[in-house]
Protein backbone atom coordinates (compact mmCIF):
# COMPACT_ATOMS: atom_id res chain seq x y z
CA UNK A 1 0.00 0.00 0.00
CA UNK A 2 0.99 3.53 -0.40
CA UNK A 3 1.25 6.14 1.67
CA UNK A 4 2.44 10.44 1.80
CA UNK A 5 5.71 11.07 2.03
CA UNK A 6 5.27 14.61 2.05
CA UNK A 7 2.87 17.27 1.42
CA UNK A 8 4.00 20.44 -0.51
CA UNK A 9 2.07 23.62 -1.11
CA UNK A 10 1.95 24.73 -4.67
CA UNK A 11 0.20 27.95 -5.36
CA UNK A 12 -2.20 28.01 -2.44
CA UNK A 13 -3.37 24.12 -2.29
CA UNK A 14 -1.35 21.33 -0.07
CA UNK A 15 -0.38 18.27 -2.37
CA UNK A 16 0.56 14.87 -0.97
CA UNK A 17 3.19 13.69 -2.61
CA UNK A 18 3.24 9.68 -2.31
CA UNK A 19 6.06 7.37 -3.47
CA UNK A 20 9.27 7.96 -3.11
CA UNK A 21 11.73 10.74 -3.79
CA UNK A 22 13.22 9.51 -7.14
CA UNK A 23 9.81 8.43 -7.84
CA UNK A 24 7.13 10.95 -6.33
CA UNK A 25 3.49 10.52 -6.98
CA UNK A 26 1.16 12.57 -7.17
CA UNK A 27 -2.79 11.58 -6.59
CA UNK A 28 -4.29 12.58 -10.13
CA UNK A 29 -7.92 13.87 -8.21
CA UNK A 30 -5.47 16.27 -6.21
CA UNK A 31 -4.08 17.33 -9.12
CA UNK A 32 -7.75 17.69 -10.70
CA UNK A 33 -8.40 20.30 -8.08
CA UNK A 34 -4.84 22.19 -8.16
CA UNK A 35 -5.73 22.97 -11.83
CA UNK A 36 -9.04 23.82 -11.32
CA UNK A 37 -10.33 20.42 -13.29
CA UNK A 38 -13.79 19.40 -12.49
CA UNK A 39 -13.14 16.47 -9.94
CA UNK A 40 -16.38 14.55 -11.30
CA UNK A 41 -14.27 14.72 -15.25
CA UNK A 42 -10.84 13.56 -13.61
CA UNK A 43 -11.42 10.34 -15.67
CA UNK A 44 -10.99 11.89 -18.17
CA UNK A 45 -8.17 14.06 -17.76
CA UNK A 46 -6.32 10.47 -16.45
CA UNK A 47 -7.83 9.13 -19.84
CA UNK A 48 -5.20 12.00 -22.25
CA UNK A 49 -2.35 10.76 -19.81
CA UNK A 50 0.53 8.29 -21.28
CA UNK A 51 -0.03 4.98 -19.82
CA UNK A 52 3.61 5.11 -18.49
CA UNK A 53 2.79 8.24 -16.65
CA UNK A 54 -0.24 7.02 -14.55
CA UNK A 55 -0.70 4.24 -12.17
CA UNK A 56 -3.52 2.72 -10.47
CA UNK A 57 -2.95 1.19 -6.97
CA UNK A 58 -4.50 1.19 -3.77
CA UNK A 59 -4.85 3.73 -1.29
CA UNK A 60 -6.37 3.85 2.34
CA UNK A 61 -8.55 6.65 3.04
CA UNK A 62 -11.00 7.75 5.20
CA UNK A 63 -10.48 4.38 6.49
CA UNK A 64 -11.23 2.37 3.03
CA UNK A 65 -9.27 0.73 0.68
CA UNK A 66 -9.70 2.35 -2.61
CA UNK A 67 -7.95 2.27 -6.15
CA UNK A 68 -6.80 5.77 -6.84
CA UNK A 69 -5.03 7.03 -10.18
CA UNK A 70 -1.81 8.95 -9.39
CA UNK A 71 0.40 10.55 -11.71
CA UNK A 72 4.31 10.19 -12.25
CA UNK A 73 6.89 13.38 -12.12
CA UNK A 74 6.32 12.85 -15.99
CA UNK A 75 2.41 13.10 -15.56
CA UNK A 76 2.51 15.76 -13.83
Amino acid sequence: MISVLETIEVQGYKLDIYGTKEEPLFLAVDVAKMIDYSVGRTSEMISRIDADEKLLTVVSRAGQRRDMWFLTEYGL
